[in-house]
């Protein structure tokens, strides 16, 4: 059993998405694993996330030794915060789809979007995954109405870079997958995140399943070089496009700046020559931190999900093919094709250069 994968169980507030994460991390069970597994928390006095696992695990085993080991500790006093999720009145009929306007997620790994309110789990803003102000906040007074009303007005005003308004299915993955990220790349996390992965949560007590808005189910990969994956991906007009992940920015940011600041002079062939070893520089150093590959190709394959809800089933194949693309890359992130013309396009050098150029002529403006 990974120690690492239970000690980030243990580490965060039991709920059923941390239960699925753990499940995820240890993969098959055998008996003997269960047993492992049930004794340290129990040993722990873990009682809190032996009931999150009775609850919530899919592995019968599991959640029935979970279950028993969570009684002893209750009988010997040892007390519980888990709180599971309140009953569902299936009665009350309740609208589903069309409730989250989300962008797609692209190389720039932002999640962009606004989901409207559930029975007991308010709605709200998510922003997360760029640097500089990246935010997640509750918004209890946003409604299903208002959320279908913002995105006619963004539809009105943003014609084709118009976000995609998606069901419950597609907002569970997009939500769980700003929180993947987050973790996987060791980033501080909004506190208001919580407040969406329990919306997510709930969204599953009234059925929601993400995986049917799982692009690769029904789309099948682009056949596209990836130089011309690179154009689509890079360009597509409801992507994100001038931004760069958190880390990449952080790289290049201090090389950057004083290069685009300063007042010597320097013909235009050399300045562009010189900021573009710059950006493929920093951009073979983000490649090698831990986690960056593998969490690029999911952003890229959650962008498939939000483009195939638009509908725009060659955006999503294109986005496939691009993550699976991603996934087989071997060697230094330049000689990607498709890596190369991410950042080279997002930092946009002959805009880099004007701005130069205005600096040695004394013209800059901040």
């Amino acid at each position: 059993m990974p120690q690492q994968s239970l000690e980030t169980f243990l580490a965060e507030p039991p709920t059923a998405t941390t239960v699925r994460a753990l499940t995820d991390a240890l993969g098959a069970l055998t008996p003997a694993a269960v047993t492992g597994l049930v004794s340290t928390l129990e040993a722990r006095e873990a009682r809190a996330h032996l009931d999150a696992l009775g609850d919530a695990a899919a592995d019968k085993a599991l959640k029935k030794a979970a279950r028993t080991a969570a009684h002893k500790l209750k009988s010997r006093g040892v007390a519980s915060t888990f709180k599971r999720a309140p009953a569902v009145d299936l009665s009350v009929p309740l609208e589903l789809d069309r409730l989250a306007v989300m962008s797609p997620v692209s190389l720039a790994g932002r999640f962009e979007g606004l989901v409207a309110p559930l029975p007991e789990a308010p709605g709200g803003m998510l922003d997360v995954g760029i640097g500089r102000g990246k935010q997640a906040e509750t918004i209890r007074e946003l409604t299903l109405v208002r959320v279908r009303a913002l995105h006619k007005d963004a539809l009105r005003d943003q014609g084709p870079e118009a976000p995609v308004l998606g069901g419950v299915d597609l907002a569970v993955r997009f939500i769980e997958g700003a929180h993947a990220s987050v973790r996987d790349l060791g980033r501080s996390e909004p506190p208001a995140l919580r407040n969406f992965l329990a919306w997510a949560e709930r969204a599953r007590a009234l059925g929601a399943d993400p995986a049917k808005a799982e692009a690769r189910a029904t789309v099948t990969p682009a056949s596209l070089p990836p130089e011309l994956l690179a154009q689509v991906v890079s360009r597509h007009p409801k992507a994100h496009r001038d931004l760069l992940p958190e880390e990449l920015g952080a790289l290049l940011d201090p090389k950057l700046g004083p290069e685009m600041h300063s007042n010597a002079d320097i013909a235009e062939a050399d300045f562009l020559a010189k900021t573009e070893a710059m950006c493929l520089e920093a951009l073979d150093l983000w490649w090698t931190l831990p986690g960056v590959p593998a969490v690029a190709a999911r952003w890229l394959e959650l962008g498939a999900d939000v483009l195939l809800a638009a509908p725009d089933v060659q955006g999503a194949a294109a986005f496939l093919a691009a993550a699976d693309h991603v996934k087989a890359h071997t060697g230094p992130a330049r000689t990607s094709p498709l890596l190369r013309a991410f950042i080279l396009d997002s930092v946009s050098l002959p805009s880099l250069w004007r701005h130069r150029e205005a600096h040695m002529h004394g013209h800059a403006h901040h």
